[in-house]
């Protein structure tokens, strides 16, 4: 699992937001999403 699950989909979805794109994000075993 990652260190820091919830930062690193904070990173995911603002990169996505500022590039104006959509992304999916699964959980899996690397918690994200939380």
């Amino acid at each position: 699992p990652l260190e820091d699950a919830e930062r690193t989909t904070s990173i995911i979805l603002e990169a996505l937001n500022c590039t104006g794109q959509r992304g999916i994000i699964d959980r899996g075993w690397g918690g994200l999403g939380k």
